[in-house]
């Protein structure tokens, strides 16, 4: 019962992160919603756990967005970036192709 019920919280959680995250992109001058991105993270990250092919592995691809996003100065998490957008290519992004793909994480 308990799994069934965490499986039935991964749409909440990560529309939940989705649209925390783009809260904190429309104030990015504020450091305490900046602060509040590790929450953010690790929402996601407990999708990721749950069901990490949800919605056409957006997870995977909220989390490359995230991770890729950070300054190198401040955190090169290129490497972590990358795993999870190989990994949603695994999983099958909407039959992305690899060039598709990239052009809808430069964008």
């Amino acid at each position: 019962v308990a799994n069934v019920l965490q499986q039935a919280a991964v749409p909440s959680l990560f529309w939940l992160a989705q649209c925390w995250s783009s809260m904190i992109n429309l104030r990015q001058e504020d450091p305490a919603q900046i602060m509040s991105l590790e929450r953010v993270e690790k929402l996601m990250a407990r999708v990721l756990e749950l069901d990490e092919t949800y919605l056409d592995a957006g997870p995977h691809l909220f989390m490359g967005v995230l991770k890729s996003a950070a300054p190198p100065e401040l955190s090169d998490e290129t490497e972590a970036a990358m795993k999870h957008f190989d990994r949603a290519q695994e999983i099958g992004v909407n039959g992305l192709t690899e060039e598709e793909l990239l052009l809808y994480i430069e964008h």
